[in-house]
């Protein structure tokens, strides 16, 4: 009875959520770091610094040690996707069988370049092109895994013709997809890093070990913030294609539809990432007595600025002194508005970190005293998980009631394959979810 009742629908869909999001969250970590300690170890190459080297080393480590749990959270998750769904799942794995093949070949290539990349650091020291080049095959393959996955993923949302290989792999929103995640995982990573190098610059002791962490917890930050710069422009695209193959789905997300509020959850996230950031960046350059520290404060405040445009609830009329403020509400609105705001946060943001780069060019005094900067970074590395599982969540939230949208519902399944009262069932046609038509 105990075992029925946790595994009932709504069980069932939790269960299915807590394991997946934490197997997304491992992956997306470790597939974003391929990229950043390939990055670092070319940079060594080049310039001979050896901090460098310690840091895609120490990024190797993580990934050996991360990866044999990462690896059985996953097969959990298809394990008990298979006994939860099982209807779903002998479904999509007819549609998307040749990218669960790539998938697969991907997934054993990752384990022998992985461990093939880490375990000859030191014996190819004297030949560090060849040790880069098995580096270089490990940030591929990672993203390959990713790219099957994402093709899967993407039908789910915008199906195309299950008979054709070619419909599949290159349905509406693949692509787009497939670049939002991949530029949002070296995001991802590049704050986790910075979170986990301000937490070891408080408890380190060593005047040399502050200075490290401080150094790799800016970096950490520049990788952060610079690739969250192209996530405005490439997740506008991903939008515009859900909007085209998926109106409905795009309606309950964005256009004013039940889940709109998780969009104005991830937009908040997205300007206090802004925001936190920025407030690093001015105070590491006050701690340097960097000069043009006061443009950086005035471009801090342009984030805030249009942070909070950004957070606007559509249709909202606030009143003041007893007087409705219409326009309050129409800034609220999606198109102009909103993406007004967007571009405003986004380039206030940029010309902000481009006052620091500039900054830390002219001399930075790394491990210099002050530990609010670090503990700054410590919650940016939280708050990115946030957004990391609000956007999981609006990704999913988008289909709903569907598993694949507009053709089989999320039914419950036990193990007799037979349907409950909760839901149609998967064979029942109906139109797709509708709304006004939002440019």
């Amino acid at each position: 009875m105990v075992t029925a009742a946790l595994f009932d629908f709504w069980g069932s869909q939790l269960f299915i959520a807590m394991v997946f999001i934490t197997h997304i969250l491992t992956a997306a970590l470790l597939t974003g770091l391929n990229f950043i300690a390939v990055a670092m170890e070319s940079t060594y190459y080049f310039t001979g610094d050896k901090r460098w080297d310690r840091a895609a080393h120490g990024i190797a480590k993580v990934q050996v040690i991360a990866f044999a749990p990462g690896s059985f959270v996953a097969m959990v998750a298809i394990m008990a996707l298979g006994l939860l769904w099982p209807l779903f799942w002998g479904v999509i794995m007819r549609i998307a069988f040749f990218p669960m093949v790539i998938e697969a070949i991907s997934f054993i290539l990752w384990i022998l370049y992985l461990y093939t990349w880490y375990f000859t650091w030191e014996p190819l020291r004297d030949f560090p092109a060849l040790h880069i080049s098995v580096g270089y095959l490990l940030m591929f393959v990672s993203w390959s895994q990713q790219f099957s996955i994402d093709i899967m993923a993407s039908y789910m949302l915008t199906p195309t013709s299950p008979l054709s290989l070619h419909a599949i792999m290159f349905n509406p929103t693949m692509f787009p997809l497939d670049a939002h995640r991949t530029i949002g995982n070296i995001s991802y990573a590049g704050f986790a890093m910075a979170g986990f190098a301000g937490w070891r610059y408080l408890t380190s002791r060593k005047l040399e070990e502050k200075a490290y962490w401080d150094w790799l917890g800016s970096l950490g930050i520049l990788f952060g913030v610079g690739f969250l710069f192209m996530q405005p422009f490439v997740g506008y695209q991903y939008v515009l294609s859900i909007r085209d193959a998926s109106f409905g789905a795009f309606y309950h997300i964005m256009g004013g539809g039940s889940r709109s509020w998780l969009f104005l959850i991830q937009v908040a996230i997205l300007g206090t990432l802004f925001f936190l950031s920025g407030l690093y960046a001015v105070m590491q350059m006050v701690k340097s007595r960097s000069p043009n520290t006061w443009a950086t404060v005035v471009l801090l405040t342009l984030v805030i600025f249009f942070a909070v445009w950004l957070m606007l609830p559509p249709h909202w009329t606030p009143m003041i002194g007893g007087l409705p403020i219409d326009f309050i509400g129409q800034l609220g609105m999606m198109n102009p508005w909103k993406y007004w705001a967007l571009a405003g946060l986004t380039l206030s943001g940029l010309f902000l970190f481009m006052n620091y780069l500039g900054a830390i060019q002219i001399g930075f005094k790394w491990g210099a005293r002050g530990i609010t900067s670090h503990l700054i970074l410590i919650a940016l590395g939280l708050v990115i998980v946030g957004m990391m599982f609000d956007m999981g969540l609006i990704r999913e939230e988008a289909r709903r009631p569907y598993l694949i949208y507009g053709r089989m519902y999320i039914e419950p399944q036990g193990w007799q394959l037979t349907p409950t009262n909760e839901a149609p069932p998967p064979t029942r046609e109906i139109p797709p979810l509708s709304g006004p038509n939002i440019p």
